[in-house]
């Protein structure tokens, strides 16, 4: 018969094997889930069209002059890459792994100035809520929502620095909005920034 010890050493092993197998799975589908996640949401849910729809349905026009309730909270709607992602405020840079992060040290946009938000593209720390920021093109719209009001931008400039350039941070005379993220995927090289104008109402 075996020994209590070498049916207790099997036990471990096996647990041992099931958490490294559990862990390996973990490693390798976390870097997909986005993109599963993405194409869902734009190949069944359609979700950029209803993005869309739901953005221009808040903005009063002449064609609309009794728009939808603006939503709670400040968060950012670009609907080319069904992004809708609450903006989160704090101190610490670690703040970032909590998901749209808004620079402290940058504007807001219901003044002039740079407004800053910064995202993953990828982490296991926290969502990549930029992990498509990479297929926005200049003309996309993007939306802020921001103490209850509503503010439009269209994307003017692309472009991808080093990751010591700080003039995609620094405060502006005209009224902007820009995103950044590591670029490429899986890796901190660069910084991709999308930088957007306030439209005028």
């Amino acid at each position: 018969m075996e020994s209590v010890n070498n049916i207790g050493y099997k036990k471990l092993n096996r647990l041992l094997l099931a958490v490294i197998v559990v862990i390996n799975v973990y490693v390798i589908a976390q870097p997909l889930y986005p993109e599963v996640v993405y194409w869902w949401q734009t190949h069944v849910h359609h979700r950029q069209q209803a993005l869309a729809q739901a953005v221009k349905s808040t903005k009063k026009t002449k064609a609309n002059p009794q728009p939808a309730a603006i939503p709670a909270g400040e968060h950012l709607v670009i609907p080319s890459i069904a992004l809708d992602q609450n903006i989160v405020e704090g101190q610490s840079i670690y703040t970032v792994n909590k998901g749209v992060w808004r620079w402290p040290k940058s504007s807001d946009p219901t003044k002039s100035g740079n407004m800053v938000l910064i995202g993953h593209r990828f982490t296991y720390a926290g969502p990549a809520v930029f992990a498509h920021l990479d297929l926005v093109k200049v003309g996309d719209p993007e939306t802020l929502y921001w103490n209850g009001k509503q503010f439009d931008y269209k994307v003017s400039q692309i472009k991808v620095v080093d990751p010591n350039d700080t003039s995609i941070i620094q405060p502006t005379d005209d009224t902007r909005l820009t995103i950044y993220t590591c670029t490429p995927m899986w890796s901190t090289k660069f910084r991709l920034a999308v930088i957007a104008e306030q439209e005028k109402t």
